[in-house]
């Protein structure tokens, strides 16, 4: 009986790594795929730049001196330098709501948050929701590439500072890079 079992043991053996070649590639198919699906050229496009003539004025992306898209900040703040206030970030001004309004399309799409603020802004004043409206409900350091396709903005955290990326033409944002305080 013994012999019967070792002679197994090669067969059982052979299973298992054909097993454990067949889970490493599909982690491996995996990972590309999440890889690929992260790349934010490979998303439809649904608002187009045009090709030339993009210039940038403030929080204005302009196509030939007219207004393609706009920045509109929501519940901004502004530190002062007063004794004993605290700084919160390395920037002055942060907004607790940031919206790109694509004026060809008459479209207001929310950056941060996503799911946006309309509901304080109907009401006219920022209203907090819980622990994540406190401290990380908040962006700043917002930018606009000089072509006009990203606006680059940052957001804290507990722990770190993050770096994001929205995509003008895609719709989208991308975490960049996550500063670790």
């Amino acid at each position: 009986m013994p012999a019967i079992l070792a002679a197994q043991q090669p067969a059982v053996r052979l299973i298992k790594m054909k097993r454990f070649v067949k889970y490493i590639g599909l982690l491996l198919f995996c990972f590309c795929l999440g890889c690929a699906s992260a790349n934010l050229s490979n998303l439809p496009i649904k608002h187009p730049l045009p090709i030339d003539g993009i210039t940038i004025r403030d929080n204005q992306i302009l196509h030939d001196g007219d207004v393609f898209a706009e920045l509109i900040f929501y519940f901004t703040a502004e530190l002062s330098e007063s004794p004993g206030e605290a700084y919160l970030f390395s920037s002055e001004t942060q907004h607790r709501g940031l919206a790109i309004y694509y004026k060809t399309q008459e479209e207001l799409v929310w950056i941060f948050p996503e799911e946006g603020r309309d509901e304080d802004v109907e009401r006219g004043y920022f209203r907090a929701r819980g622990q994540t409206d406190g401290y990380v409900g908040w962006v700043y350091d917002v930018s606009i590439s000089e072509d006009g396709k990203y606006v680059y903005w940052k957001k804290p955290g507990l722990m770190s500072q993050s770096s994001y990326v929205y995509s003008v033409e895609h719709g989208v944002s991308k975490l960049i890079e996550r500063d670790w305080n």
